[in-house]
């Protein structure tokens, strides 16, 4: 079983555009859903915006 390319936005699988989701995505992700959206840790990753929601 390989890793497959996600889009970071959508969740959807695109071998194109996707990035292959590693630990540090998952780090951005958390930081950046508790209001953390600048790079303070220097991962170079974007965060998994598609697993990010809004409360209401």
């Amino acid at each position: 079983m390989a890793p497959t390319k996600t889009n970071l936005t959508t969740g959807e699988s695109d071998d194109v555009a996707g990035e292959i989701i590693k630990p540090e995505h998952i780090y951005r992700t958390l930081l950046h859903d508790i209001g953390v959206t600048a790079d303070v840790t220097d991962m170079r990753v974007p965060a998994i915006t598609a697993l990010l929601t809004k409360s209401s």
